[in-house]
């Protein structure tokens, strides 16, 4: 596993329901690096962040709350293991930078799913910072809008496809299409009715023409 996959520390022994907790957690790409004491624990949060670290309350050297103020500086969060008989709780003594010490507690339930919600925060933050810092100007939260839209785009776009592949289709085969009339111009209507000859009016079709010139011819013949 490369040292950029590695966000949680682990300080002391852990219980079978973290390492059931760590074992979830590496299935989904975060992987965990484990020390025993303070002193330990220090050196490597001095060399590497870590997103996440999670020790116990007592340790060889000393306690778990001593890796607050180190903790706080890096803007990271620790979580303490407190041992009760049977099961154990977790008190979140420094979250995001800042200390909280005494304000909740978890079980470790639930500390699963705060410490999944944690990890998905640190790496989306860390995508949308490369982004920034490579000068797309392109933000994590933008690219998933914009694959969004482009779906809808397509979507959308699917049933004119098919109408412009049905559209020749029903054209050639005339569905829907209006009888075709002549149309020309009647210069001596146009001038009986009081209108410009440069606006025809449409003629009727051509059979209709057809008998009103033959009726004309028998009205002449009177």
């Amino acid at each position: 596993m490369p040292a950029a996959a590695v966000r949680i520390l682990v300080v002391g022994n852990s219980t079978a329901s973290t390492e059931s907790t760590l074992k979830d957690l590496a299935r989904s790409g975060w992987d965990s690096h484990s020390v025993q004491t303070v002193r330990e624990a220090g050196a490597v949060l001095r060399t590497i962040r870590f997103h996440l670290t999670l020790a116990a309350e007592k340790l060889r050297d000393g306690t778990g709350y001593e890796l607050a103020t180190l903790i706080a500086q890096q803007s990271g969060n620790l979580f303490i293991s407190v041992s009760l008989s049977e099961t154990c709780l977790w008190l979140p003594a420094v979250e995001k930078g800042t200390r909280s010490l005494g304000q909740r507690a978890l079980n470790p339930l639930t500390l699963a799913t705060e410490a999944e919600m944690i990890l998905r925060g640190c790496d989306t933050a860390t995508v949308r910072t490369e982004s920034e810092r490579s000068g797309s100007g392109i933000g994590f939260g933008q690219v998933v809008r914009a694959e969004a839209m482009a779906l809808r785009a397509v979507k959308q776009l699917n049933p004119t496809e098919r109408f412009e592949r049905q559209a020749p289709e029903r054209y050639e085969h005339r569905e829907g299409a209006a009888p075709k009339r002549s149309v020309g111009a009647r210069r001596q209507l146009l001038r009986a009715a009081g209108l410009a000859v440069e606006h025809p009016l449409p003629l009727e079709r051509e059979d209709l023409e057809r008998e009103l010139v033959a009726q004309g011819k028998r009205w002449r013949g009177f």
